[in-house]
């Protein structure tokens, strides 16, 4: 079964205050099986990669949290115990870098590499120069924030990177469009000096960006947990397809989320895991309440593997992952 490229619509956006931030992102995605994981420092690793090209191999500085529906090492996105938030959304026309010369890496492992390698965000542009995504992978660009309050977007478009951050990465909001032209749209309504009136219930993306900009434009509330519940309001004012919400605050290593199944917040803390190589992993069921975190399970990861891979690995070329996925549990 081919993945439907209507359930890819995910949002994601960045809520700043003068000296804090909060990364909220809604995946969306046809999938319902997928865990919370946690990843170990310490561990040395090697990309799956295949043929003529050379993997990347690294060993992980840091631990983190991670959502992952494919296994071990291949998250949809992360926090990691330095307050590093690594996402994904797609982005149609993606073109990544010519690997030549570059450690090669699949683009789901691409944010656990950064995740296990780099304490921020300038940290994961320096080392985008080192390695890179083979073509014809699932065309993706990153959003990117740290504990230190800076946000970033990556883009790779005609094989080359486009990184935006600081004053080019505002409104600090990413849809389904590459961002040039998401802000080209976005100048044709009111509270950005055109005359349009926004549409509160297309889900096309760069109208869910128009929606999202204007909406923080408004103004945001200056208390912690405030800010969070707005942060999830605005997510389902732009819920698509969604099967995961979550909202992460680097500065405290923690990530609220919900999910479609379940949609009671949860909190979860990286200071109320260990990440010691002799440590167990731990996993937590998405749909589950905290109290459910266990022990690592092979079986349980494999299976939610299996499910995506039968819904999506058309789409997600999928096949270069399998080989590896029941491996490395």
């Amino acid at each position: 079964m081919t993945c439907p490229i209507s359930l890819l619509g995910c949002s994601a956006f960045c809520l700043h205050t003068e000296s804090d931030l909060w990364i909220a992102r809604n995946l969306d995605v046809p999938f319902t099986a997928g865990y919370i994981m946690s990843n170990h420092r310490g561990i040395a690793k090697q990309s799956v990669v295949k043929g003529d090209l050379s993997p990347a191999r690294w060993d992980s500085r840091w631990g983190s949290l991670t959502v992952n529906m494919l296994g071990s090492d291949f998250p949809m996105g992360g926090i990691n115990e330095c307050g590093l938030v690594v996402e994904h959304l797609w982005m149609p026309g993606t073109a990544y870098p010519d690997c030549r010369g570059r450690g090669a890496l699949l683009e789901f492992e691409w944010m656990q590499f950064m995740l296990d390698t780099c304490a921020c965000v300038e940290e994961v542009r320096t080392q985008a120069e080192h390695v890179a995504i083979p073509p014809g992978r699932v065309e993706m660009h990153y959003l990117l924030g740290d504990a230190a309050g800076k946000s970033a977007l990556l883009e790779y478009r005609d094989g080359k990177p486009l990184f935006y951050a600081g004053h080019s990465f505002h409104p600090s909001v990413v849809t389904n469009s590459w961002y040039d032209e998401s802000l080209r749209h976005l100048s044709a309504f009111v509270a950005f000096g055109g005359n349009s009136v926004i549409d509160p219930s297309s889900t096309e993306s760069l109208d869910r960006f128009a929606r999202l900009a204007c909406a923080i434009r408004h103004g945001i509330p200056h208390t912690e947990s405030t800010i969070q519940d707005t942060a999830m309001q605005l997510l389902d004012s732009v819920i698509d397809s969604t099967l995961f919400s979550a909202v992460y605050h680097p500065s405290d290593r923690s990530l609220i989320f919900k999910t479609s199944h379940n949609t009671d917040p949860r909190m979860l803390r990286l200071a109320d895991f260990t990440f010691s190589p002799a440590s167990p992993r731990i996993m937590l069921d998405i749909h589950a309440a905290t109290d459910a975190l266990a022990q690592f399970d092979a079986h349980k990861a494999i299976a939610s593997m299996q499910e995506t891979f039968a819904i999506g690995g058309d789409f997600l070329n999928l096949e270069a992952y399998q080989p590896a996925m029941i491996g490395r549990q």
